[in-house]
């Protein structure tokens, strides 16, 4: 059955237009889309058809060595891009990263370096060999015979002399002066004479206002502009929405498809993309969905010539257009399919990204000012997950933990769920008040812990360790204080320490010293997770013999008094 899908599939893909073939290439896996490409009698059109982003991530995903065949079959504004993300480090050109890229296009068709050396910009070519070569000129008044031992060793016409910066890129280097100077001795004379004689710095900065003026028109914004999807939206600004223009033709077929490619199928932004079912509008979506993942590349600082921080960038994008989307329609699809025609998706992102920010606000404030800054024993503080969801919370772009992997704040759900975890941190400080200052007073750090208990230093000690010692000492007759127990006494206590006396026993002192039925609603959470934990382990040993103390994680235990 599934092999039938397959071959359906792949009858389906081979009977669309070149064009439409290559807004579905993107959803292919990277070997897929080589091989869809290859097996059609118009693959050069194909890849004609395919917008430069969308050919640059093929071409990265698929391996630059395998993706010869792309290359042997780009165009130059594909290649330029390519180029454009691959040899610059802002506003420098890297020579090396240039020689790699050439030799794998010469790999790929000579004639495609030979149609490249004639288009590109002449500023660029100069600056490369200017850092490829050390170049020297034949003196009017010398002898050749006489000086040629101290000029550089190789030459093409007996007046301009160079020495490779790279000698490995030796033979590549000389074929490309080999031929211009075979096919266009007037261009090769003015290359050379350039590399010899303008200012370096100056070509640099004129090929850099080129490569920037190219990346803007593929919405490659500079650093300044790309961090303003930082700065929030209110819903008041939210709501002035936009007038939909609808992409000419050219710019329709050069939207990238990648952005959307990547969305997932389950969200709220893939379901109304799909429900709207326009072409114009479509296109309209995926300029601006690549647009804002391209600033967020650049804002967040990831390196632009690598796919996954491409795929990074879009996982954001759509995960917050998503929550702002959810937000603003209540997760309705068919007000969510409307709410994309009238509104930015940059918009979305900035008004989803706003409410996040004062989470995050609200999380720092926890560590920087509130209970949590106090604490006097150890960094973590708090029992995993929650340390790490407070971490995840503290994030420039606030996250979650969904199953066992992180995840952006997608929906309504996620988002109150955060609240309601940040809720539940911020509602312990009593109970932080009431444990830390008795652990102070018995000079816990100054404390052998035992060397061999599940907490043996004294930055292993958290809150809820406090929290069930201290419980566990006054049920076993030494009043509420978070001091260490005795492992010799163990088998004696434990049966005191049921799941049911224990559990009983904190809820008690909880409502004794919180007083609000609010705020220990609030805690609710944690208290759970935490006392949960405690029955699930000590259960089945209940009416047996007690566990090793070595392996319960609850409580301190001390070598001594």
């Amino acid at each position: 059955m599934t092999e039938n899908l397959i071959e359906l599939e792949s009858r389906r893909l081979q009977r669309l237009a070149p064009r439409e073939l290559a807004r579905a290439l993107m959803d292919l896996a990277p070997g897929q889309r080589l091989k869809t490409i290859l097996e059609r009698p118009d693959a050069q059109q194909v890849v004609a058809a395919l917008p430069e982003q969308d050919f640059y991530l093929c071409v990265k995903e698929i391996g630059q060595t395998d993706a010869l065949p792309l290359l042997a079959m780009a165009s130059m504004d594909q290649l330029n891009l390519v180029f454009d993300l691959e040899w610059w480090r802002k506003d420098q050109v890297v020579p090396a990263r240039a020689l790699e890229w050439l030799t794998l296009l010469a790999e790929a068709g000579e004639e495609q370096v030979a149609q490249w050396l004639f288009q590109v910009d002449f500023e660029l070519l100069v600056t490369l060999f200017k850092k490829w070569v050390h170049l020297e000129v034949l003196p009017d008044d010398a002898d050749l015979t006489e000086v040629r031992e101290q000029l550089p060793k190789c030459t093409l016409d007996d007046q301009y002399f160079w020495d490779p910066r790279y000698p490995q890129f030796e033979d590549f280097i000389r074929s490309i002066l080999m031929f211009l100077f075979e096919t266009h001795q007037g261009f090769y004379w003015q290359l050379v004479t350039h590399v010899l004689e303008s200012p370096a710095s100056e070509l640099e900065e004129e090929a850099y206002r080129f490569h920037k003026a190219r990346q803007e028109d593929h919405a490659i914004a500079d650093f300044h502009e790309a961090v303003e999807i930082y700065r929030p939206l209110s819903a008041d600004q939210l709501a002035l929405g936009k007038e939909l223009t609808v992409p000419a033709e050219d710019a329709a077929a050069a939207a990238p498809g990648f952005a959307l490619a990547l969305v997932p199928r389950q969200d709220l932004l893939r379901r109304a993309l799909e429900g709207i079912g326009a072409a114009d509008l479509a296109d309209t979506l995926r300029l601006e969905l690549a647009a804002l993942a391209n600033k967020i590349v650049v804002a967040d600082q990831l390196p632009l010539d690598d796919p996954e921080s491409l795929r990074a960038a879009v996982a954001k994008a759509s995960a917050l257009i998503n929550l702002g989307l959810d937000v603003r329609t209540s997760g309705e699809q068919a007000l969510a399919e409307i709410a994309l025609q009238d509104l930015f998706l940059e918009h979305l992102f900035r008004f989803a990204h706003g409410r996040l920010a004062r989470l995050r606000q609200r999380a720092r404030r926890l560590t920087r000012g509130g209970w949590i800054s106090k604490w006097s024993h150890s960094v973590q503080i708090l029992e995993n997950p929650w340390q790490e969801r407070l971490e995840l919370l503290q994030e420039k772009t606030p996250r979650m933990k969904r199953g066992n992997h992180e995840d952006f704040i997608r929906t309504r759900a996620d988002l109150f769920q955060a609240r309601k975890t940040l809720n539940a941190l911020i509602a312990l400080a009593p109970l932080a008040a009431a444990l830390d200052p008795a652990a102070r007073s018995r000079d816990m750090e100054r404390w052998p812990l035992w060397s061999e208990a599940q907490v043996r230093e004294p930055d292993q000690i958290t809150l809820g360790v406090l929290l069930l010692t201290a419980a566990a000492r006054d049920l076993t007759g030494h009043g509420w204080q978070p001091a260490p127990l005795d492992p010799a006494t163990w088998a004696a206590d434990f049966p005191l320490l049921s799941p049911a006396a224990l559990i009983t026993h904190i809820r008690a002192w909880v409502r004794r010293v919180v007083a609000d039925p609010v705020r220990e609603a609030a805690m609710e959470p944690y208290l759970k997770e935490l006392l949960d934990g405690y029955r699930e382990e000590i259960l089945p040993f209940v009416d047996r013999e007690p566990p090793d103390p070595r392996l319960i994680p609850f409580f301190l235990f001390a070598t001594g008094p």
